[in-house]
């Protein structure tokens, strides 16, 4: 649902009592089209932001963490030299508009104070941020618009600030042109025909208010009168704040969130704010999770398919190895035959001694048989020696492939934002990502192996091959069991065991089914693990983290599951 008029009023005035008379603390701009204000006020830091993305503008206080830029876009340092430190005065919009104004009291750097107003247009591609001087002059703004532009109106800074003009439609409150238009109705979705010409409504907000209203043809006079209470009813409930807000669920999922009475199945919020965190932090934690995921995936494939057909090349190039030999047989023949050979001739044919077959030998006229002779053992050692550098140079890419294939389907098993930056952290260490420039020390990352119990046993289970290498190279004792699924890319799973005992059956099952579910075999009914002790494990030298070879294994056909009982640690 776009966050319409009348929802935007109703969240704004909610905004407006929580954050007037914070302090601007920080300002951030995690995405392209966000801006994030970190805000203290009543003694609480809240994360305000403001969307001018096309598809879901929207003014929220978030809960979720954002990873900004290494350096701020142009649009955030300029509201952090003019906002930052400021005091917000009020955040205020009208239930017929969908235009926020956040007003803020700052100072100049000679120290005098000055209102600075941070407007947030909701207007779908034509979305903006857009900071007002107190003269009514716009300092700078998100998005410019150049004159001549398809926008509405020019946006840059320099010129006065004008509200977008609005188009042919009217707010719900004129009842006269809503008799009016109401009055054109023949049919169809009733809802549908008033949005035609009334402004800053969404079509779901639009049917809640009308309910259950609706007709075959025209509407007579009773029903002109009910549609047009109910709208006004509406409007007034959100305007007195006599409404209750509720997260519209669907299948468990938040999917919508309203101040209107909503029928359907849905989860009463305390306030406005509560019930449009739920529904942008769905969306948002999606969002957040594609842009964490995407990258590494995308260089992940694009390796992986260089590496397929740089292997396709080098298996040419050892198919050649089949001619190197011919060449070989070719110099072997002349060199035995040297006297039979004719002088000036092009072709030469005697027995093959391997299988008594004749062979007929292509020969350059204008070289001696001894000559060509050694022509074809040098064509012979030039393609053995690039066969045999073929074949390590494909080995060396298909170790390559299978340990960037094990990171791609470990970064299928992340289940969080930071699982996913320890596979991101993992590809920067070997390259494959750029790392980002930043000053000061590497942050560390902040998650840890999944960590489980069963038995009494303490079970660790690695997420990336970053924590496979330290699981079972650093942390894990000789004594300590270790899991894997057999010939599959996945998780290292460590069983803890001070004591060297012979593990419980039921805690071998559980271990070796996390050890499945956290592998590229995931999906499968039964899968095969391994499982040995830690001291009978050690590194495939070359082959990349987490890359190992074991022996003294016993293998457990079990059905994957995922963690019970967790407790992932910081």
């Amino acid at each position: 649902m776009p966050l319409d008029a009348l929802h935007l009023y109703a969240v704004t005035e909610a905004l407006n009592r929580t954050l007037s008379e914070g302090r601007i603390d920080k300002i951030a701009m995690p995405r392209q089209n966000d801006v994030l204000l970190s805000v203290r006020a009543r003694g609480i830091n809240r994360k305000l932001m403001l969307s001018a993305d096309p598809a879901k503008p929207r003014v929220w206080l978030t809960p979720l963490e954002y990873v900004n830029p290494a350096v701020a876009p142009a649009f955030c340092m300029h509201l952090r030299k003019y906002l930052t430190g400021g005091k917000i005065r009020s955040i205020r919009s009208t239930p017929y508009e969908r235009v926020v104004r956040i007003e803020t009291l700052t100072r100049s750097e000679l120290g005098d104070e000055r209102i600075m107003t941070l407007v947030v247009e909701i207007m779908g591609r034509y979305s903006n941020l857009l900071l007002i001087d107190d003269r009514g002059k716009i300092t700078d703004c998100l998005k410019h618009t150049p004159f001549g532009s398809d926008s509405p109106r020019p946006v840059l800074p320099g010129l006065s600030y004008a509200p977008c003009p609005q188009e042919d439609k009217f707010d719900a409150t004129d009842e006269a042109k809503l008799d009016a238009l109401l009055r054109t109705y023949a049919g169809g979705d009733l809802s549908s025909h008033l949005l035609t010409k009334l402004s800053g409504l969404a079509s779901f907000s639009l049917k809640l208010m009308l309910g259950d209203l609706h007709a075959e043809g025209p509407l007579d006079e009773s029903l002109i009168d009910e549609a047009k209470r109910r709208i006004r009813t509406a409007y007034e409930r959100v305007i007195r704040e006599e409404c209750l807000p509720v997260a519209v669920l669907k299948n468990g999922r938040v999917t919508e969130f309203t101040v209107l009475p909503y029928p359907g199945d849905c989860k009463a919020t305390e306030t406005v704010l509560d019930a449009e965190e739920a529904y942008f932090s769905e969306i948002d934690a999606e969002s957040l999770w594609q842009a964490a995921v995407s990258a590494p995936t995308a260089a992940l494939r694009g390796a992986i398919k260089k590496l397929n057909k740089r292997i396709a090349t080098l298996d040419d190039k050892i198919a050649e190895s089949a001619e190197a030999e011919r060449y070989r047989l070719y110099g072997e023949l002349l060199t035995a035959n040297l006297y039979r050979v004719p002088p000036r001739t092009s072709t030469f044919e005697t027995e093959n001694w391997y299988d008594g077959t004749l062979v007929k030998i292509p020969l350059d006229a204008a070289k001696s048989p001894v000559a060509n002779a050694n022509a074809y053992y040098k064509k012979y050692g030039k393609l053995k020696r690039a066969a045999d550098i073929a074949v390590d140079l494909k080995q060396q890419a298909e170790d390559e492939k299978d340990y960037l294939e094990s990171v791609l389907a470990s970064l299928a098993t992340c289940a969080t934002y930071d699982d996913a930056e320890g596979v991101k952290r993992e590809l920067e260490e070997i390259g494959l990502l750029r790392r980002p420039a930043v000053k000061g020390k590497k942050q560390p990352l902040k998650n840890k192996p999944i960590e489980t119990s069963a038995g009494g046993y303490r079970i660790l289970v690695g997420k990336n091959n970053l924590q496979n290498d330290e699981l079972t190279f650093r942390t894990a004792k000789s004594g300590d069991v270790w899991f894997h699924a057999l010939r599959e890319h996945g998780s290292h799973v460590v069983v803890l065991n001070p004591n060297g005992d012979e593990l419980p059956d039921a805690v071998i099952a559980t271990a070796a089914s996390l050890a499945a579910y956290y592998s590229a075999a995931r999906a499968s009914d039964k899968v095969a693990v391994d499982y040995t002790k830690v001291k009978y494990v050690s590194r495939n030298t070359g082959k990349g983290l987490g890359n190992v070879r074991y022996t003294h294994q016993k293998t457990i056909y079990v059905r994957p599951f995922p963690v019970i009982e967790s407790k992932q640690k910081d």
